[in-house]
């Protein structure tokens, strides 16, 4: 029946939480816990993956509420946009016989939903914070053609792997979906994301006195390819605190479809071959 092909077409996935070390320079360094005798029991933690539905609705309102660093934003019609378009494209993640959602991949048409009041409050926040000698390629990038908002949110503390095979199933979806449904034949996604930017001090060239460095270190690992590959890129403050030398910053990239290849190889040299032999298990 249609709700055995819907599950087929978002397997679960498998991840161990607590294997992994700290993130570092961008990207992530895995390391696993071998230490016989530990008084601790590892758990297995199934993620599974599947359509959104209507009984995710405040999950999902979680996730997307502070999109906009606290300003104004429609984050019910986002929601809507999110759940309506379910069957064809987006995943939620939950844990395995819970209803909680711990993340979302989606990607909505602009063009579609070009009169929500949730779209155009994000294009005039993504165009207010963008750098002025910028403004006028983010104008055209976003102005015309069949652009898509990616919608990706997570558990901050949810295993980095399972970027590539969100994004694979998310692509994949895309293309499957523009057989039938001319509005998903994007040809560039908006990305907005957030960081953290860390300070460090270091000898100018001539080693004399000492300047500040920042370091970006990206939460997600698809964001610090979002933003190798992107045509366009910037960040800007948010109005988090910082913490411990770190501040948090808001990302914005506009990618364009034809790298969208190069952006999954990107992300498996990040994460590394389990998240994909984790995918190839799960199907």
């Amino acid at each position: 029946d249609d709700d055995d092909e819907e599950e087929e077409d978002h397997p679960g996935l498998l991840m161990k939480p607590g294997a992994y070390a700290e993130q570092r320079r961008g990207r992530n360094e895995f390391e696993e816990d071998s230490n016989e005798g530990s008084d601790f029991e590892e758990l297995d933690v199934v993620f599974d993956s599947f359509a959104p539905k209507e009984d995710d609705f405040h999950g999902l309102k979680q996730f997307l509420g502070d999109l906009l660093d606290g300003e104004a934003f429609d984050a019910s019609g986002l929601t809507d946009a999110v759940l309506a378009q379910g069957d064809t494209v987006g995943t939620v993640v939950k844990v395995e016989g819970a209803e909680e959602v711990f993340g979302v991949m989606t990607a909505i048409p602009f063009k579609e939903h070009s009169g929500a009041l949730w779209a155009k409050q994000m294009l005039k926040f993504v165009g207010g914070k963008c750098p002025g000698p910028l403004k006028g390629k983010l104008d055209k990038l976003l102005g015309g053609g069949a652009g898509a908002l990616v919608v990706s949110e997570r558990m901050s503390n949810m295993p980095q792997e399972m970027a590539l095979p969100l994004l694979r199933g998310m692509h994949d979806e895309i293309r499957a979906a523009q057989k039938k449904k001319p509005q998903y034949k994007f040809d560039h996604y908006l990305i907005l994301s957030k960081a953290l930017i860390e300070f460090k001090q270091g000898g100018n060239s001539k080693g004399k006195g000492k300047k500040e460095e920042q370091e970006m270190i990206y939460i997600k690992a698809e964001d610090e390819v979002y933003r190798e590959l992107s045509a366009l890129s910037f960040d800007f403050a948010l109005s988090r605190p910082s913490e411990e030398g770190l501040s948090w910053k808001g990302l914005v990239c506009v990618l364009s479809a034809n790298k969208v290849d190069a952006l999954l190889k990107g992300v498996l040299d990040i994460v590394g071959d389990e998240a994909y032999q984790n995918q190839m298990d799960a199907d």
